[in-house]
């Protein structure tokens, strides 16, 4: 709920890209309704509803600080759970390395969730929650921003594990 607003309940917003307008359309397409978007500002929002009231104290404390919804995270099972979180707030990204004696390029994929908005504590429950349900190894990782960590695959196999099963790459 924006500052000095006469709405009484909460609603959703999230901004995009322009190239990302086609991935939110089916994001959007899971809540019969509920979400729309705006294309002049690029954004998806939803009415001001008593539900996203309700929903706040799951995803915001008291002096607004945001914190993963554990109450709400057991019913998140399905693959698209994974998709949407990786396409919000992931990366693949691919090193290399050259060996120039032995003419050999090594290549070196990582999958980040930068998720640093939230303290070590909540990632290394989100981090439990992915290894129970999707069987995906992440770790911690340190930053220098945020609450200063975030989560990745720290093995090319986990990596590849992961892309080749299509935990994160559900087809949309």
């Amino acid at each position: 709920m924006y500052k000095n607003s006469r709405r009484k309940n909460n609603s959703y917003r999230e901004h995009y890209g322009t190239s990302q307008e086609e991935y939110r359309k089916w994001k959007i397409s899971f809540f019969d309704g509920l979400l729309y978007i705006t294309p002049s500002s690029q954004c998806v929002r939803s009415a001001s509803l008593e539900l996203f009231t309700n929903l706040f104290p799951h995803f915001y404390s008291n002096d607004g600080t945001k914190h993963l919804p554990f109450t709400l995270l057991k019913n998140c099972v399905l693959p698209h759970f994974l998709t949407i979180l990786y396409m919000d707030d992931g990366s693949l990204s691919i090193s290399y390395r050259v060996n120039h004696i032995k003419k050999i390029i090594y290549r070196t994929p990582h999958i980040y969730l930068y998720l640093q908005c939230y303290p070590k504590d909540e990632l290394e429950k989100l981090k439990e929650h992915i290894f129970t349900t999707y069987h995906l190894s992440l770790n911690l990782s340190s930053r220098k921003d945020g609450y200063g960590y975030i989560l990745k695959t720290t093995s090319v196999k986990e990596t590849n594990r992961t892309c080749g099963k299509n935990l994160f790459f559900y087809v949309i």
